[in-house]
């Protein structure tokens, strides 16, 4: 008996040694999930060799719903995933003074995926590490409404299920956006700001480095 006391402590030791010695070792794989910057993640930079043809592309893209809209004529529009974000990488550039605001986000980018959904990714810096955030939304068109559910956001490989999305997402400040457990509705109605004009987003459609809308003027 003695015998066999003696050797069940001892697996007991060596039981508790190995999962102290784990413990470094599973650290040191969370740290490396965590910081892990995924192959899909490919952040822009602004491109000075396109930067006026970007700003031309922008602006035409501006005028064309505004000549639609105000000519009470629907309008079709397709977002190139590239395009958006050489748009988002030089915001300084083509909105200077009032680029919008992605803190405390560095290198945003937005993936067009297939289903209709989108990714959003960005580089978050915390306690000396920065890790790559993203999150999958999920797109459905109403009448009257546009919901986004998000899918359990990550940063690298690691899941952050405690990660507050509808805390994040209301300091976009949306107009008319409404927060609830795991989704965000928008209005499909708003204000075209130049020539004050009223539409309704009526069509959506995301597809692999696409996004295209459609857009029709209100009375």
């Amino acid at each position: 008996m003695k015998t066999k006391t003696k050797s069940s402590s001892a697996r007991r030791r060596r039981a508790w040694w190995l999962a102290l010695a784990a413990l470094p070792l599973a650290g040191l794989a969370l740290v490396l999930g965590l910081t892990c910057r995924p192959a899909w993640y490919t952040p822009a930079s602004v491109d000075y060799r396109l930067l006026d043809e970007d700003k031309r592309a922008e602006l035409a893209f501006e005028n064309r719903i505004s000549a639609a809209l105000n000519a009470d004529q629907a309008v079709e529009i397709t977002l190139d995933q590239q395009q958006v974000n050489r748009w988002i990488a030089a915001r300084h550039e083509l909105w200077p003074g009032e680029p919008p605001s992605l803190e405390p986000l560095e290198a945003p980018q937005v993936y067009f995926l297939d289903h209709d959904r989108i990714r959003l990714a960005g580089v978050l810096r915390r306690a000396g590490l920065a890790a790559v955030v993203s999150v999958v939304l999920e797109l459905e068109l109403a009448d009257d409404r546009l919901e986004l559910r998000w899918q359990t956001p990550r940063a690298g490989l690691v899941p952050l299920p405690g990660l507050d999305m509808t805390r994040l997402l209301g300091r976009l400040n949306l107009p008319g956006a409404q927060l609830q457990a795991g989704r965000l509705t928008l209005p499909t109605e708003g204000v075209w700001p130049n020539g004050r004009r009223r539409f309704r987003l009526v069509d959506l459609d995301v597809s692999a480095g696409e996004l295209r809308l459609r857009l029709v003027p209100l009375p």
